[in-house]
């Protein structure tokens, strides 16, 4: 067959089967689905068929859902009620609290008696009255207490202050304010020029400045015996309750218990009294000589120290004399008894027999520039505190007697 003929056979065919010309390129399709090799096969030719539905989301979090409140009418009336319980329930607390501090207010004196910012009681040092809210003036005693007005002070304060009686009738109770005082007299001024120290030697803070000025003008005036290594000794000071039964089991044992106190009757309890000795250059202790004796005696008071336990007064101490033993009570009441004779039992005596407020006149004393005003007031046994007159506004302190009341002192 020629070329011609070939072409024309082509041409015929595809003239008859106009379907020929598609079958190169759309294939009839097979029935069912062909297999998937790998994963999904990309489809050839035409058009890519349409998958039914959303797509498919992508790996990764789920979209969050946008949370939207729409309460309906019933919500909104059961929260409105819930508020309004809330509001209720803080009105009944605050009513409560109201009536509570309202039962509390009225317990407290009103201007029929006295109200007090403060229930301290500190006569270490010198109180401006300057800064305290009162209601009530105190009860008129005279031209010297006018303006006076009433502090509160509970009975428990009996037992604290500088003049505390501390004897064999009258019983120390440690109270922690006092004791919270106690330091060490190590490395204090004047601690290895003007005096030396004991083992273990602790006092009330409030006497150190006093103890130390009158220790250096002591050596001042004593020079000629304490210019030669020998210096003034503190041998003994503050005191536990075990470390004094200690001494007096030793003293009863050694029959000189007349120099001690049972435990809980001593002085040395409140670190306001010390004992002064001599140490020599050549280590020994001996007792003050008798330069440095009289020099003390007579000058003691000026820092407000007394020497507690005079030869002539064994009967009302019921100690024997110790020279050596000296007590800080401020002052105007060592000068006074001093210059009076007296020791502190007799003192606390005459202050609450002849000078009790309200009842007679209170002591006055001048010393230097000063000029003091000295009173007892009783403490309020049926009470468990005690309105104290004192002045609004100056200086003055307040003390305990640890027996039956408070000594006011004011500083004109």
């Amino acid at each position: 067959m020629n070329n011609n003929d070939s072409n024309f056979n082509r041409q015929n065919r595809n003239t008859q089967n106009p379907s020929y010309q598609q079958q190169s390129s759309n294939r009839p399709q097979q029935s069912g689905n062909r297999p998937q090799q790998g994963g999904s096969r990309p489809q050839q030719g035409g058009s890519r068929p349409q998958q039914s539905g959303a797509r498919p989301p992508q790996k990764g979090k789920p979209p969050k859902k946008k949370v939207r409140f729409h309460p309906n009418k019933d919500g909104i009336m059961a929260i409105i009620a819930l508020l309004l319980g809330v509001i209720l329930v803080i009105t009944i607390i605050v009513c409560v609290v109201k009536a509570i501090s309202d039962a509390v207010s009225s317990d407290k004196p009103t201007t029929e008696s006295y109200i007090t910012t403060s229930d301290t009681l500190d006569s270490s040092t010198t109180t401006e009255s300057t800064t305290t809210a009162f209601v009530t003036t105190a009860p008129q005693a005279g031209a010297w207490n006018e303006g006076y007005v009433l502090q509160n002070y509970s009975n428990t304060k009996v037992g604290e202050g500088d003049l505390v009686l501390v004897n064999y009738e009258y019983e120390y109770s440690f109270p922690s304010s006092m004791e919270k005082k106690i330091i060490s007299m190590y490395g204090q001024t004047g601690h290895g020029t003007s005096y030396v120290l004991g083992s273990n030697i602790k006092l009330n803070t409030t006497i150190v400045p006093s103890l130390v000025k009158m220790l250096d003008d002591m050596k001042e005036a004593n020079a000629d015996t304490l210019s030669n290594g020998d210096k003034l000794l503190i041998s003994s000071g503050h005191r536990t309750l075990e470390y004094q039964q200690e001494l007096y089991d030793k003293a009863v044992a050694s029959g000189t218990e007349g120099y001690s106190a049972k435990a809980g009757y001593s002085e040395h309890h409140t670190g306001l009294a010390l004992d002064l000795k001599i140490y020599t250059s050549k280590g020994a202790t001996i007792d003050l000589r008798a330069n440095e004796q009289d020099w003390l005696t007579s000058n003691c008071a000026n820092y407000g120290f007394i020497i507690r336990y005079p030869s002539e007064k064994t009967d009302i101490t019921q100690i024997l004399e110790e020279s050596w033993h000296f007590r800080y009570i401020g002052v105007p009441h060592a000068q006074y008894i001093t210059e009076n004779g007296l020791c502190l039992e007799e003192y606390i005596e005459l202050l609450r027999e002849e000078h009790t407020y309200g009842k007679a006149e209170p002591l006055k004393y001048t010393s230097g520039d000063n000029e003091y005003i000295i009173y007892f007031v009783p403490a309020n046994e049926a009470e468990s505190s005690t309105a104290v007159p004192v002045p609004a506004s100056g200086k003055y302190t307040v003390s305990g007697n640890n027996a039956d009341g408070f000594i006011v002192t004011v500083t004109k």
